[in-house]
């Protein structure tokens, strides 16, 4: 673990503690709970990322990505979640809208 934000420290025994690394090389992917997520900070904190930069280190360095599957579970696996969009520029019009 190279980073020290909770985030990272927590993602960190997470992974050593079911092995998720070894999982996703058998399996291609891990599910997890809530609940098992929780013993470690809420599931809610450690699951929400808007921005491939807010990614745990782990999952950044090792191409990975979380989602729900269920209600109270989800799946970490080498899938990309995030688009990155074309950036070049481009023509803004305005409209006016009737009062």
């Amino acid at each position: 673990m190279s980073s020290n934000t909770k985030l990272d420290q927590n993602w960190g025994k997470i992974f050593l503690k079911y092995k998720i690394l070894d999982e996703i090389k058998k399996k291609g992917f891990f599910e997890i709970t809530s609940k098992d997520i929780n013993e470690f900070r809420e599931a809610r904190l450690m699951t929400k990322f808007d921005h491939r930069s807010q990614l745990p280190e782990l999952f950044k360095n090792n191409d990975l990505s979380i989602l729900p599957i269920t209600r109270g579970s989800y799946i970490i696996g080498k899938f990309d979640t995030f688009h990155d969009f074309n950036k070049e520029p481009c023509n803004v019009q305005s409209f006016e809208f009737p009062h």
